[in-house]
C-alpha cells in the first residue's frame, strides 16, 4: 500500500534533518553579540569515502550548505574532530557560507 504525505518537499527536508527555525527559540537564550541565522541545522557532519575521494556529507550538513546557496542565513550545530579532517570540514563549511562557531 502506498501512502502520501501532506507535507511539501521543503517541510520534509526540514523535518528529517532536525532543522530548527531560529525565530522559534527564545531571544533571552541568544546573546545579543552572536551572529543570527534564519536556520540552525543540528546533526552529523561527516566524510563520505568514495572511489573518487573524500566528500563532506551528512544530511544536516548537506541541507545547511544547500540553504546557504539559496541565500538563507544558516548555522550548523555538529561535532568534528580536532584533527586535519575536522579542520577541513569547518573550512569548507565556512567557505560555503555556513556559520560554524
Amino acid at each position: 500500500m502506498r501512502t502520501s504525505c501532506a507535507y511539501p518537499i521543503l517541510s520534509l527536508a526540514i523535518w528529517h534533518s532536525n532543522i530548527i527555525p531560529i525565530s522559534s527559540l527564545s531571544s533571552s537564550t541568544t546573546p545579543s553579540n552572536t551572529k543570527h541565522s534564519d536556520v540552525l541545522c543540528v546533526g552529523e557532519t561527516l566524510w563520505d569515502g568514495l572511489p573518487l575521494g573524500l566528500f563532506l556529507g551528512g544530511a544536516p550538513t548537506n541541507v545547511a550548505i544547500h540553504l546557504s546557496e539559496l541565500n538563507v542565513r544558516t548555522s550548523i550545530a555538529a561535532r568534528v574532530g580536532d584533527d586535519a579532517l575536522g579542520k577541513e570540514a569547518i573550512r569548507r563549511l565556512d567557505n560555503r557560507g555556513v556559520h560554524t562557531s
